[in-house]
């Protein structure tokens, strides 16, 4: 089977020091993005292969709210009436 690592591009070597400190602080930000979004794909991986319901859910605080996101009172009278 042929090697699936791309040998025929072109790679432009870099000397570090001619790069910015913040090029490299974006890129660092860039590599732990991608690495978050692996092991968050490698933990839904292992929730489906092990049939585990996902507990991420929101609980609330209890209190019924509109959609403005004010507290409903079902039973509270309209002022000034």
């Amino acid at each position: 089977m042929k090697d699936l690592a791309v040998s025929n591009l072109p790679v432009k070597h870099v000397n570090v020091s001619d790069v910015s400190a913040q090029v490299l602080a974006a890129f660092r930000k860039y590599l732990d993005a991608v690495a978050n979004y692996r092991r968050y794909l490698n933990e839904l991986v292992y929730m489906q292969t092990y049939r585990i319901p996902p507990v991420i859910e929101y609980q609330g605080d209890g209190i019924p709210r509109t959609l403005s996101g004010e507290p409903f009172e079902p039973l509270e009278w309209k002022q000034g009436e």
